[in-house]
Parts: C-alpha cells; sequence; structure tokens
C-alpha cells in the first residue's frame, strides 16, 4: 500500500506542509477537515507543532474555533462523568470509562481537540440491572425503541439501550463487553476489567483499561465490530495511543500483540496497525504472520483506502460508495452468525418499507 495523498493525511504526517497550502489549497483543507471531523484535532496538531501563528488568519480562525468547540465538549463530558460517580458511586463494583471519556479523563494526547459527544462505561454483566436502574432514578430516561431493537441490545449487542438525561441531553451508554455477545470475535470482559488501571485524584473513583486494552479496543471498533464511518477518526485514534503508549516503552509493542494473542483480537488489530503506520507512520512491533489470504487483503487495502477520502466530498463517487457499502456489509457479517443476520437485516428492510409507505403527517385517509 501506498500513503494517500489526501490533505488532511499529508499534513498530519508532516505538520509544516500547512505552510505550504494557498486560498484555495486551504478552503479545500477546512472543508475536509469539518467532513471528517477532526478541526479540532487539526488545531491541536498544529498549536502543538507551534504553527498556528503562522498559517493565514482566517485559516487559524476556523481551527481556533474547532478547539472552542472541542473544549465545550470536554467541559460537558468531564461534568458528565462526576454526574455518573454520585449516581453509581455506592455501585460495589469497579465504575470503568471507555473510548473518548477514557481519553479525556485519563488526560492522553488523543484527547487534545478530540470531539466527544457521549460517556461510555464498562461494569460487569451481573450489575447491569443495578447500573440501569440507579441510572433510570436518576434522571436519565431510554432512548425510545422498537420492541425489536430493544431485544436486539439487551439480548445479542455488548450494551444496553442508550440512555440520555432528560434535562442535559447528554448520552451514557453502559456496555458489558467490547464487542457484541454474537461475534465471531469474543474477548472476555473479566479479561479487560481484571487489567484495568486506576486514576488519580480528582478522579480516583474511576477506572481505565489498560494501554494495550485501549488500543485494542479502539482497533475491535473500527475493524471488527465498526463500518469505519468515520475512518480518518479511527486511525488517528489508533495512531495517537500507540504513538503515546510506545514512547519510551520499547516492550509495549510485544505487550500489545500477546493481549491480542490471549483476547483472539490480532485480525483487528492487523488491519488498523496496517492503516495507521501506512497513513500516518504508525510504529511498533513487527506483527506476527497474517493469515489474511491476499486477495481478502486487497480488497480490505482497496475499501479502506477509498473510505479515507469519503471526507473530500459531500456526495460519494459510486466507488466510494461501493467501498462503504462492502465495509458496512463486512461489519455486519462479523458481528452476527447467518440466521441472525437474516433475521436482523429482513427486519429493517420490512421496517423501512413499512415506513415508506405510511401516509405523511396530515395526509387525510
Amino acid at each position: 500500500m501506498t500513503p494517500s495523498d489526501a490533505p488532511l493525511l499529508r499534513v498530519w504526517r508532516e505538520p509544516s506542509r500547512a505552510l505550504q497550502l494557498d486560498g484555495p489549497g486551504w478552503t479545500e483543507f477546512l472543508q475536509h477537515a469539518r467532513r471528517a471531523a477532526v478541526l479540532g484535532r487539526l488545531g491541536a496538531l498544529l498549536r502543538d507543532e507551534g504553527l498556528l501563528d503562522r498559517i493565514p488568519p482566517k485559516a487559524a480562525a476556523h481551527l481556533r474555533s474547532g478547539l472552542v468547540v472541542a473544549a465545550h465538549a470536554e467541559r460537558v463530558i468531564s461534568w458528565e462523568v462526576r454526574q455518573l460517580e454520585r449516581v453509581l458511586g455506592s455501585l460495589d463494583s469497579d465504575l470503568v470509562l471507555l473510548k473518548g471519556a477514557a481519553y479525556l479523563v485519563g488526560g492522553l494526547r488523543v484527547a487534545r481537540g478530540r470531539m466527544c459527544s457521549d460517556v461510555d462505561i464498562l461494569v460487569p454483566r451481573e450489575h447491569l440491572d443495578a447500573v440501569e436502574k440507579m441510572l433510570l432514578a436518576s434522571g436519565w430516561a431510554q432512548v425510545m425503541l422498537e420492541p425489536y431493537d430493544q431485544l436486539y441490545y439487551r439480548r445479542w449487542t455488548h450494551e444496553l439501550p442508550p440512555l440520555v438525561h432528560r434535562e442535559r441531553l447528554t448520552a451514557v451508554d453502559v456496555h458489558h463487553g467490547i464487542l457484541p455477545v454474537t461475534s465471531r470475535l469474543k474477548p472476555d470482559p473479566v479479561g479487560l476489567l481484571a487489567q484495568t488501571r486506576a486514576l488519580p485524584e480528582p478522579w480516583s473513583r474511576w477506572k481505565v483499561l489498560s494501554s494495550e486494552h485501549m488500543v485494542l479496543h479502539a482497533a475491535a471498533h473500527g475493524f471488527h465490530d465498526g463500518e469505519l464511518q468515520e475512518p480518518l477518526r479511527d486511525i488517528l485514534d489508533i495512531h495517537q495511543l500507540v504513538s503515546e503508549f510506545a514512547e519510551g516503552d520499547p516492550a509495549f509493542g510485544e505487550r500489545l500483540w500477546s493481549e491480542a494473542a490471549s483476547l483472539g483480537l490480532e485480525r483487528p488489530l492487523h488491519y488498523a496497525l496496517r492503516y495507521a503506520g501506512c497513513e500516518l507512520g504508525t510504529a511498533v512491533a513487527q506483527s506476527p504472520p497474517t493469515t489474511v489470504r491476499p486477495v481478502l487483503q486487497r480488497a480490505m487495502d482497496a475499501c479502506v483506502h477509498r473510505a479515507l477520502r469519503s471526507h473530500e466530498s459531500p456526495s460519494r463517487d459510486a466507488r466510494t460508495w461501493a467501498a462503504s457499502w462492502l465495509l458496512y456489509l463486512r461489519s455486519h457479517w462479523l458481528r452476527m452468525p447467518p440466521g441472525l443476520l437474516a433475521r436482523h437485516l429482513a427486519t429493517k428492510a420490512l421496517r423501512t418499507r413499512e415506513a415508506l409507505h405510511q401516509p405523511s403527517a396530515g395526509q387525510h385517509e
């Protein structure tokens, strides 16, 4: 694979390239950054590299606005984490933050400028009922879902149906694992919880996944359970997490692959590091020999390469649309056994058809 020539990726690989952009180049760059939802992250990158004051003022103003929006989201998430601690503090179980909230509260560089819209937590499955009751009694409410969707979440996924606070409208996703129970891969949540890391004050009631498990969760989310709807964001997460954890720790890569083997997550980690390495130069210990068949590897390379360009236009061309559609099908194929997948897709198709044939608002029979 050769690295993409997408402007956002070129600048991330070599931030000084931002100084070479002209007026039309900046217009294109900022449009792409907004569509890819990475405006704040690019602002943080150029700020940290000392370049934000050296680019055209109008371009810098857009990037600073992205940083302001991200800072507001950080305050909202921090407040929400404190409220969850107040509500769940009496639970006889560890409270574990996942994904964006964990990056933020854990003080990781990946959180700089990164948008985060909800709080994801991990609890042992036997505590799900207690956690849900506590939240429902303290202002959170279930999102209105069809009975089938309720069944889908509670029986086949790795989380409760989403909960939204009635007043603040902030969302919390309560997980009991990192992949659906029906997934082809089944990493043991007990192993994840056993290696969680405690946080210092003022967050000492919370824990986060170990460094290796954070990377593996991001890899599984993007390259097994996920549809790569925001591929640039997913690859940036992998790149920044690995870069920070491996900094000054030559053994991190070996531990990462060892944990991947113990949890059965070698394939998504292979893909995550392959594309982060190609596009952003992510460096980590060499992977073990892959079992991916060459034809599947070439197909995956082509799809991910096209998906990475999806932010370049509001209307996707046929090849980009086809790549996104194939990645969508792949994620569902890995998420459910064939029989359940057929039932699920048939149910979704029937509901879509019924919705299309319902009379519109105000229409008289």
